[in-house]
């Protein structure tokens, strides 16, 4: 069991324990408004259960299978019988890594959660340590209405916005109030798919487009932070270090880990092997 199920207190203390500098996660809001860690809101993938988190009371939500899949390997993930089986809570979260950087997707988006996510970060002190947002620009919008201390990620509208005032030359002149940029490395999407044909061609000139060093560059030096998702083996891993981005988000802390420390790296070139 060297990997643990996504959004899981085990699987946290364990991208901890290798040195990860960021957390990535997701929430919902059950019924009874308790604010947990889960990407979906559906039950059934997860627990194997009928039902939603959003018309669920906390104490009644299910225990999680003790395999679930990892949808950008096309592989499942086999749970510790003798880790924790629940679907946590952000506090809980919060509580148990105080100092760690958390990115936190506001899946559920209503003005609810985002008060409830935001009094959390007040209450442990972690203004400065949090990253919200969503795809939604609507969401991150209220998000930074809501708490302007909280750093935003970037909506896909954003990022958008960004590529086409990039690749126009009037990016210099617009501001940004967003901290980070999360954009999918497409090439390692279509392997991930098997993507083939036209499909294949397109996915692969965009992507081509999104890695711009020049681009991650300009925003580094504007204080903004690139990162790439969901980036699952040792190609991957490569591409992403030497397209200048600041972090790479990955399923597999553990092997990722593995391969940071057997690799050396060129200054401008990233890794020699």
């Amino acid at each position: 069991y060297q990997r643990r199920v996504h959004g899981t207190i085990a699987a946290f203390r364990n991208c901890v324990s290798h040195r990860c500098d960021m957390i990535e996660l997701d929430c919902q809001l059950t019924r009874d408004g308790v604010v947990v860690v889960s990407h979906d809101n559906e039950l059934h993938r997860i627990t194997g259960k009928t039902g939603q988190i959003s018309n669920t009371l906390f104490k009644d939500l299910p225990p999680l299978s003790s395999t679930i899949g990892v949808t950008f390997a096309n592989k499942d993930c086999k749970m510790d019988p003798s880790e924790q089986h629940y679907i946590p809570t952000l506090e809980s979260v919060f509580q148990e890594f105080p100092e760690t950087v958390i990115n936190v997707d506001v899946k559920e988006g209503s003005d609810d959660i985002i008060k409830k996510v935001s009094d959390l970060c007040k209450k442990y002190n972690r203004e400065h340590i949090t990253v919200w947002g969503t795809f939604s620009d609507e969401v991150v919008t209220r998000c930074h209405h809501h708490n302007p201390n909280i750093p935003l990620f970037c909506s896909l509208k954003t990022v958008v916005k960004i590529y086409l005032l990039f690749y126009t030359g009037l990016l210099p002149f617009f501001p940004i109030k967003e901290s980070c940029m999360e954009i999918p490395m497409l090439s390692a999407i279509s392997q991930v798919f098997h993507l083939s044909g036209i499909r294949y061609c397109l996915l692969g000139f965009v992507g081509w487009l999104m890695m711009s060093r020049l681009l991650f560059r300009h925003l580094r030096l504007r204080g903004i932070q690139t990162y790439l998702w969901v980036l699952n083996d040792e190609e991957s891993w490569r591409r992403g270090i030497k397209s200048g981005a600041v972090g790479l988000m990955t399923d597999y802390p553990t092997t990722f880990c593995v391969y940071m420390d057997s690799v050396s790296f060129d200054p401008l070139l990233g890794p020699k092997s």
